[in-house]
Order: structure tokens, then sequence, then C-alpha cells
């Protein structure tokens, strides 16, 4: 690869890198400050918290659900709850909000909070990974390529 080409990978690498980690600072403030705003109502909150919990719960673990349904629910459902959530909320206090985030620090707690969540989560699909093996929506659309190793 000619030298001049690297160089501009690595400055596009850069800008991209820059601007992610902004936009998720930005995010992650909005939605720390969102979340401890009184004015913000507790409905929009509930949903959040919803959004969350639908984001992180073994839902191909029920019995009997369609592994697409499954995935659909985590694409789907959660991005409209979360947009709802974000509607609900005034726009005076939205901008109020956004403004308050700019340049702030990361907020560690609150992604540790969503950290010990998603850990939370994993430690549940694990133990029903291990103690009732064969039996989660995936397997079934797996199980014909595994019995070809077999």
């Amino acid at each position: 690869m000619p030298r001049k080409r690297r160089r501009v990978l690595a400055v596009m690498a850069r800008y991209y890198a820059r601007k992610t980690s902004c936009g998720f600072r930005s995010a992650s403030n909005v939605s720390w400050l969102a979340l401890r705003a009184r004015d913000v109502g507790i409905f929009p909150k509930l949903l959040g918290v919803i959004a969350a919990l639908t984001g992180v719960a073994p839902i191909e673990w029920i019995p009997d659900i369609n592994l697409i349904l499954a995935l659909g629910a985590k694409l789907v459902v959660i991005p409209l709850l979360l947009g709802f959530a974000w509607w609900l909320v005034p726009k005076p206090v939205k901008a109020r909000l956004e403004e308050e985030a700019k340049g702030a620090p990361v907020p560690w707690g609150f992604l540790g909070l969503v950290a010990a969540v998603f850990v939370a989560a994993i430690a549940v699909d694990t133990w029903f990974d291990f103690t009732y093996p064969g039996k989660d929506a995936g397997t079934p659309s797996i199980q014909p390529f595994l019995e070809r190793f077999e």
C-alpha cells in the first residue's frame, strides 16, 4: 500500500474515532442527565428502563419462541421504546439537557451501572445455557449444521 494512502487512512480513522467518541460521550451524558432530571417525568424514565431491560433480557429462552422474533424484539422494539421516551421529553428540557451535556466528562457511574446490568444479563444467559442445554430458540436453527459435524 502506498505511503500516501496509509496516511489518508490513518487520518480518516482518527477523525471517525474522535467523532464517535464525542457522540458517545454526549449521548451518555444526555442519558445520565435525563435520568437525574426531575422535569423529565417518570414515564420517559420508565420507558428507558424497560428498553434497557428488554435489551439484556434472555428473551430467546422463552419456550417455543421464534429466533427471528427474539432478534426482532431487540432490533425494533428497543429503538422504538427509546425514541418514544425521548419524544415524550418536552423540547425545552431536551435543549437544556443537550446543552448541559456538551463538554461534560464521561459519567463513569452511569457507564458502571450499564456494565453491571450487562454482566448480570450475561450471567443469567450463561446460567440458562448450562442448566438447560439445547433448549434456547437458536438451537433448532443451528441443529442441522451441528448434526453434520457429529
